[in-house]
């Protein structure tokens, strides 16, 4: 049987996993001094990324209306929102839609780094490579948490259970704190 205690460590290692991995890959390139600034190579894939990183931002904002709009109309949508207590999945979505918007952003700029100086050129790269991968890890993240809503039992919710309904009542209120802080 699953623990449905609140447990604060594993909510914040859930939440900040994308951050800190992605920070090891770039940690580790530059440890180990790979950089592709000057390979002829590079807008190749800097188009490879902005044409994915579009296509993904452009998935979750085209289906998230569709989604908002079936939510009262739809037993299944509504199952899913209310088996998210926590609104995970809209922070989820939402994180990953604002992290493509940057990586995007990231991506044009590479476009001009022979405008640069070495230095900021070399930057440039390792902060392209943070979101780019940041933004890999959130979607994956965020298409996992979609298809464990899809796919999980619903014996809890035709028996009027949620996420949280085991928690005390001050394991909810700190969640909601905390739920209000992150907003």
């Amino acid at each position: 049987m699953k623990n449905t205690r609140w447990n604060p460590v594993a909510y914040y290692l859930e939440r900040g996993y994308p951050y800190v991995l992605s920070l090891i890959v770039v940690a580790l390139l530059w440890w180990s001094k790979i950089n592709y600034i000057n390979d002829k190579h590079l807008y190749d894939a800097l188009d490879s990324v902005l044409t994915m990183t579009g296509l993904i931002v452009g998935f979750f904002g085209a289906i998230m209306p569709v989604i908002m709009g079936m939510k009262k109309e739809s037993e299944f949508v509504m199952r899913v929102f209310q088996k998210d207590t926590n609104k995970l999945f809209q922070k989820y979505i939402k994180g990953t839609v604002v992290v493509g918007l940057f990586s995007a952003t990231v991506t044009v700029f590479m476009y001009f780094n022979e405008s640069f100086q070495k230095q900021v050129r070399t930057y440039s790269f390792y902060l392209w490579i943070y979101f780019f991968f940041l933004f890999m890890i959130l979607t994956y993240r965020s298409i996992k948490y979609m298809l464990e809503l899809i796919f999980s039992d619903d014996n809890g919710i035709k028996e009027g259970k949620t996420i949280n309904s085991d928690m005390s009542e001050d394991q909810k209120q700190v969640m909601d704190e905390l739920n209000k802080s992150i907003k």
